[in-house]
């Protein structure tokens, strides 16, 4: 996942004002260090503070950042918008995140350093929510059109499907095979 985003994704006047100033910032030592010196992060709390005002009317002590339409907190920082969990493990790591970040709890603006984990891009598909349209409200879990059960765990690109008379016996079957196949990234009810 990139660290950037584009300028569709940013506020229209920010983005104008932004692309005066730096053409952006890369992910290397000189970054934590400008990181350090202009923001404060808690790891308790998960929130982003400026130490210094980064442009008027943002005063020093305010919280950082803004929700993006998926529910992610951005930061902008010298004319580019990051997302805050890839720079909580810069600010507490010193380095970018290689890989993906994972928010354990799936919650996308909790940023608390204990719910974020470095991941790559299958586990952190392991640890999706319910989808909106799921009618079932059971990840892997749907109705056949003959009043049975059908459940489904896919994992290292091999498909586990089961039959079941009851929803209750699928979404059994479904949360412990996650728990066998997955281990920490598999979904929670």
């Amino acid at each position: 996942m990139p660290l950037a985003v584009t300028r569709a994704e940013f506020p229209h006047a920010a983005w104008e004002q932004a692309a005066s100033r730096n053409k952006g910032i890369t992910m290397n030592k000189a970054t934590h260090e400008y990181l350090m010196q202009h923001i404060n992060y808690s790891p308790e709390t998960g929130e982003f503070f400026w130490k210094k005002s980064p442009a008027p009317p943002v005063l020093a002590g305010s919280r950082a950042g803004w929700l993006d339409s998926c529910g992610y907190r951005q930061i902008s920082l010298q004319g580019r918008a990051y997302l805050a969990h890839r720079l909580a493990f810069l600010y507490m790591t010193g380095k970018p995140p290689e890989r993906e970040v994972d928010h354990a709890n799936r919650i996308r603006d909790d940023n608390r350093w204990c719910n974020l984990r470095s991941c790559d891009r299958h586990q952190n598909t392991q640890n999706a929510s319910v989808r909106k349209d799921n009618r079932l409200g059971i990840r892997g879990v749907w109705a056949t059109r003959y009043g049975s059960y059908e459940a489904q765990v896919i994992a290292n690109k091999t498909k586990h499907r089961r039959k079941f008379k009851s929803v209750e016996e699928a979404a059994e079957w479904v949360l412990e095979k996650r728990k066998e196949l997955h281990g920490d990234f598999s979904t929670q009810p």
